[in-house]
């Protein structure tokens, strides 16, 4: 049995596979897309297309945005804003209500102390997370699956810029564009051979450190 046959049963275990992938931080989120789409290729492609990251969030509607943010700690979105271009740090700004005072205090912070690459990056999964989760509450839609499978059935190219508001993150354009990284380059125990199904699951959660 296919260690992927757990996620391929439906739409709902499926979309357990691609926010496991949306959680982890690089290298291993490239590895586990990796090991996905050697295993199924096509499998992959769905997966790649309804993976949605912080390159998506940032093209969605102003709405939405304000939306998420407004739900964020004012330290995350110190940290995801960094660095960002202005046109985007000032809209989130706008977002912050109340919490704006204390979001200044820790950006003034960081403008003297910048934060790693690490920390930023972590903070925007945090933003995308929300946002997933809020999508699983009924608040809005961040992607039309509808449309992402009727493509995908059809044969047609999906543009998952189009479906999801805007241009693909790092696993979302540059492994689908110019093809995974090689498992080598990873540091990430592979799971042995035969391991599927929950089994899977728990060792995939332990490298990421999810557990």
């Amino acid at each position: 049995m296919s260690m992927l046959a757990r996620y391929k049963k439906n739409s709902q275990t499926m979309m357990e596979l691609v926010k496991l992938i949306e959680e982890s931080s690089e290298p291993k989120r490239s590895n586990l897309f990796n090991m996905v789409t050697q295993e199924d290729p096509e499998f992959g492609a769905k997966i790649q297309r309804r993976l949605f990251d912080w390159e998506k969030f940032k093209a969605l509607e102003d709405s939405i945005v304000a939306e998420v943010i407004s739900t964020c700690p004012a330290k995350i979105m110190a940290l995801a804003l960094f660095g960002e271009a202005e046109a985007f740090v000032r809209l989130g700004e706008r977002c912050l209500g109340n919490k704006f005072s204390e979001y200044k205090s820790e950006r003034d912070v960081f403008l003297e102390r910048p934060p790693s690459e690490s920390q930023v990056e972590s903070a925007r999964r945090k933003i995308v997370s929300e946002a997933r989760k809020l999508e699983s509450e009924g608040a809005f839609k961040l992607m039309d699956y509808e449309k992402i499978d009727s493509m995908s059935a059809g044969g047609a190219g999906v543009n998952s810029a189009s479906l999801a508001g805007g241009g693909g993150g790092p696993v979302g354009s540059a492994l689908a564009d110019a093809g995974a990284p090689s498992l080598d380059s990873f540091q990430m125990e592979l799971p042995p051979t035969g391991l599927i199904g929950e089994r899977f699951e728990e060792h995939i959660k332990k490298e990421l450190g999810l557990k």
